[in-house]
This record gives C-alpha cells, structure tokens and sequence, in this order.
C-alpha cells in the first residue's frame, strides 16, 4: 500500500483531485462504446438487455453528463416489453445510441467543483432527425462576463 495519491479509482470511476474532476477508465469507457454500437446493429434487444445497458449508462451519466439527456427515450421503451424475454424493437433510440456511441469518448469528465472565476456555459446537444428546423430556447439564472 503507497502513501497518499491524488487520483483514486471508486466503483469504476477514476477522481482526480488535482484536476478536480471524475473519468473512465480508457478500457471501461470502450467497452460501453462496444455495447453501445452491438446494440446500433441490431434491430431489436430484450427487455432484460435493454435493462442492462440502460443501467451501465446511467452509471457513466456520473461522468458523461449529457448522457442522462439521451437515456429519456431508452427507459420508456422498457414499458413496451410486458415480460422480460420479450423483444424491444430499437428504432425508437437508434438515435440516442448512435449520440453515444459518437460523443461518449468526447464528453468522458466531469468537473468536481465548479470554477466560480470562469463564466458557467450552458451546452446543448440536440442529435436526431427529429430536431430538424426546430427551435430550442434556454434560459439561465447566471449572468457570465465575457
């Protein structure tokens, strides 16, 4: 056993103290990419691993917050299923698994502590063809100087 480190792992979850900030590690985050794109090329899943992938993204969402955004879809298509054999057709969360497999890698960190001297930006993704020519509208109580 070392003496004192700054970066710890915890439930599959590196903390870096220094940077203050939490990732995956690089093997764990290729993994759930891998899941991610099986799932992309096949039409449809069982209930019971829909359920599965949906809990391992909602583990990461920890570290890849965007992610909770592109999990809404996925967990309402559990209910379609009524037992847990039972085939889930994926058309409905082809995009949202298709946003993950693209940007998981990209958004792999999140902050500890927010750094009160920088603006806070708020960021959207809109992904799927559904957004198309729409108009999103966001509001937010911090005032940032540039």
């Amino acid at each position: 056993m070392g003496g004192p480190t700054s970066v710890i792992t915890f439930l599959g979850i590196i903390i870096d103290t220094d940077k203050r900030e939490l990732h995956l590690p690089t093997e764990k985050l290729q993994r759930l990419i891998d899941e991610v794109q099986l799932r992309l090329k096949k039409r449809s899943c069982t209930h019971r691993e829909l359920e599965s992938l949906i809990g391992a993204l909602q583990h990461v969402c920890e570290v890849i917050v965007p992610g909770r955004s592109f999990l809404r879809r996925a967990i309402a298509l559990l209910s379609v299923a009524r037992k847990k054999h039972h085939p889930i057709h994926l058309n409905e969360v082809r995009d949202d698994l298709a946003w993950w497999s693209v940007f998981a890698a990209q958004w792999n960190g999140a902050s500890l502590v927010a750094n009160e001297e920088s603006p806070q930006l708020i960021a959207t993704v809109i992904w799927g063809r559904q957004w198309r020519g729409s108009r999103v509208q966001a509001h937010s109580a911090t005032i940032a100087r540039l």
